[in-house]
């Protein structure tokens, strides 16, 4: 039971949030601050070598795209199926 996040890492610097408003039209326009997210330079191998096992990797645009494709590729050649969720993308 739980969430195992023995494999979480930390950073220093501003968390990043997100803020969700409702258009009159009934659309949502989010406004994104990325902070740590935005940080990275390159997936840890650790966490990488995670993805060895992986049946399947969701990505989201929170992250840098090198990150993104780091993930991407470790996952494509582990057979994993790839999913990119590629909303808030301008």
């Amino acid at each position: 039971c739980g969430v195992d996040v023995k494999h979480v890492e930390q950073t220093e610097g501003p968390s990043g949030q997100a803020v969700i408003l409702l258009l009159p039209s009934g659309e949502n326009s989010i406004v994104i601050i990325g902070g740590a997210n935005q940080s990275w330079e390159a997936p840890a191998p650790s966490a990488l070598n995670l993805l060895s096992t992986a049946g399947a990797v969701l990505l989201q645009c929170e992250v840098p795209l090198s990150v993104s494709r780091a993930a991407a590729t470790a996952g494509a050649r582990a057979g994993a199926m790839v999913v990119m969720d590629a909303g808030g993308v301008d």
